[in-house]
């Protein structure tokens, strides 16, 4: 093959490239033409000159195209907070709210189509489905026309001052609109059914079928007083009410959320609300006046508690029972929430002693004069055993000062010094020596008065010592007294008058003196059924915080059967408590509590006047240990830490200031 082929060849290869590629361009650009763009939310022109933030009002109104049964949907936005206003006064969803804004605001053209009279028609711009009106912080409304979705599924759009449709294809305006303004609506209904919160409950009534009405309120705040954090029971009776009980009972109310809004025409078809579960009335009132003394059942009207919202409580709608209808009188709502059978009993079953204060009584430490504790122990073969521990507050006696050591050396001198001493030598200079001696051996903790004390004694014998002839020889005085006696080493009755100055009382009297260490403080509690013995004061104290106040674990309604157990296994031990207490005055009071340990495994319970109640196993230990010693560190339990962490809570319950 020549130069020339080869040349003519290549020369056509290249125009064959160049033709298919040049046909292969016009084939995708017709492709394009049938086919609009996809959309692309970086991309295309915005439809709306608005953002998001700046929106105030949202509009969205069914035009002539739009689906039977649609409604229109307005949402408005006050200190940051959107609110549907039509078709009903509901807050919204403030997540779903800001989405829908985004969603009308980011919209974004995947392309335009020249609109004629018959492209209008046919796109559904001329009946449109739906009129958007956005309205900004300065009063700006931007509108945009929402047309029919295509077979192919984008959605014509066209704005107010635009001769063109434009083209969504997809995104979430496009798949918001698709369905109607009632889902649309229901997406965006805040799930809070109930408007009060719980903090704002003062008064509540409670119906029930099966059962009397309930009714306890929290009496109206007054300086100096903490009655404002305290409910009370007003029917069927007057007691305080545990308030973490009320609280939660409130709180079930106040924190339901739809599954699914309905309306009250749905519910009832099914025969819901023919015999509800229960009905109950919350207020935000302050009741009027402080709680009744009266036991009497209320007969107030529920639907007249002022300020009250009614809720009442249908029938579960699934065989589960995991969910019932409700139906709420302010705002008027009917729904179906979660509301499972333990959340629903937490209400039906509440009663009296359901709610009752767990507080029995209180017995403050401070007053507590005396404690008795007698062990009542049975058996069915042996014959009943019976102990007592006593324990006393001692009694403290007032001091008129500080606690003074006993005085060591020359200030302690016996009372025996020589009284056959010359009436020539001055009867006052052994004092004035021991005296010195004293002063000079004076330690932190002693003042003048042991001093003064001290220096006393020998004076006066010295004074009152009968005289003596001069030339009478001292008394069997020994010269070999040890140099620690310094009053009783004086000088023989010939030795010069000035040999006491210079005796050994004075030397040993400037050595310095070691004052004993004082005495251990005795304790504030002794054990009286034990000679007097001292108690451990630590002991005692966490024994009376758990009267202070004791606390029940629930209330019986009745004393609980004995367990079944071995005859040769004592019954129960029954320990009978009696505190005795003094307040400031001098009145003096008497609590006596029966609590007993069926044993073998099955809880405390004990009695106080006509209450039954149920106990921790706590206290148990520390009415059968030994007040003399220290408190015993509770067991580690399985897989936790010792008394609670996790593993059980506070040893011997919470601290007084967190009950």
């Amino acid at each position: 093959m020549n130069f020339r082929t080869t040349v003519i060849l290549l020369i056509l290869l290249v125009g064959a490239a160049v033709f298919y590629f040049v046909a292969n361009r016009a084939d995708d650009s017709a492709g394009q033409a049938k086919t609009p763009p996809k959309e692309d939310n970086e991309k295309g022109k915005l439809l709306l000159d608005v953002k998001s933030a700046d929106v105030r009002k949202l509009v969205i109104r069914p035009g002539e195209g739009a689906p039977a049964g649609a409604k229109l949907l307005e949402l408005s936005q006050t200190n940051g907070k959107w609110n549907i206003l039509q078709p009903i006064n509901w807050p919204a969803d403030s997540f779903d709210a800001s989405n829908l804004v985004d969603a009308v605001t980011s919209a974004r053209s995947g392309g335009s189509v020249d609109l004629t009279p018959e492209k209008s028609a046919s796109m559904g711009l001329a009946k449109p489905r739906y009129r958007i009106e956005v309205t900004d912080a300065a009063g700006k409304v931007s509108k945009l026309t929402v047309g029919d979705r295509s077979p192919l599924g984008y959605l014509y759009v066209q704005t107010s001052d635009d001769k063109t449709a434009s083209i969504l294809t997809g995104g979430p305006l496009a798949e918001r609109l698709s369905k109607t303004t009632d889902k649309v609506i229901a997406t965006l209904r805040d799930k809070q059914i109930l408007r009060v919160s719980s903090l704002d409950v003062k008064q509540v009534r409670v119906q029930r079928p099966d059962g009397p009405a309930l009714a306890f309120e929290k009496p109206a705040f007054k300086p100096g007083s903490d009655s404002a954090s305290e409910w009370r029971m007003t029917a069927p009776v007057t007691e305080p009410v545990e308030t973490s009980e009320a609280s939660d009972l409130i709180s079930t109310l106040t924190n339901l959320r739809a599954d699914e809004f309905s309306d009250e025409a749905a519910a009832t078809s099914s025969g819901s609300f023919d015999r509800p579960q229960a009905v109950v009335t919350l207020s935000a009132t302050a009741p009027a006046t402080q709680p009744s003394t009266t036991t009497a059942p209320s007969t107030k009207p529920f639907a007249d508690l002022p300020g009250g919202v009614i809720i009442t409580i249908g029938q579960p709608v699934d065989i589960e029972g995991e969910k019932c209808w409700v139906k709420v009188s302010d705002p008027p709502t009917v729904a179906k929430v979660s509301l499972n059978k333990a959340a629903v009993e937490k209400i039906t079953k509440a009663s009296p002693l359901s709610l009752r204060d767990r507080k029995v009584f209180a017995a403050d430490p401070a007053q507590v004069s005396e404690v008795t504790i007698t062990t009542e122990t049975s058996s069915t073969t042996k014959p009943a055993e019976q102990t007592t521990t006593r324990l006393v507050r001692r009694h403290e006696k007032t001091e008129l000062g500080p606690f003074l050591p006993k005085p060591s050396g020359p200030a302690t001198a016996p009372a025996t010094g020589p009284t056959t001493r010359p009436s020539s030598e001055p009867g006052t200079k052994p004092t004035a020596a021991v005296g010195a001696a004293s002063r000079a051996a004076l330690g932190d903790g002693e003042t003048m008065l042991t001093i003064l004390e001290a220096d006393a004694a020998p004076a006066t014998q010295t004074a009152t010592a009968p005289s003596a002839p001069a030339t009478q020889p001292a008394e069997a005085a020994p010269t070999t007294q040890p140099t620690t006696q310094p009053v009783a080493s004086v000088t023989p009755a010939t030795g010069p008058s000035t040999g006491p100055t210079t005796s050994p009382a004075v030397a040993a009297a400037t050595q310095p003196a070691i004052p004993p260490e004082p005495p251990k403080p005795p304790t504030q509690w002794i054990v009286a059924s034990k000679n007097d013995a001292d108690a451990n004061d630590e002991t005692v104290t966490q024994f009376l915080s758990d009267l202070n106040p004791l606390r029940a674990v629930k209330y019986l309604d009745k004393v609980p059967a004995p367990a079944t157990q071995p005859s040769t296994q004592p019954t129960a031990v029954t320990y009978v408590v009696t505190v005795k207490t003094v307040a400031a005055g001098g009145a003096n009071k008497t609590i006596e509590v029966r609590i007993t340990d069926p044993g073998h495994g099955a809880k405390p319970y004990g009695q106080y006047q006509d209450l039954i109640f149920e106990l921790d196993a706590s206290i148990i230990q520390k009415l059968k240990g030994d007040f003399t010693e220290p408190p015993k560190e509770p067991a580690m339990p399985r897989g936790g830490q010792p008394g609670g962490f996790p593993g059980g809570g506070f040893p011997g319950g919470l601290p007084p200031g967190l009950r």
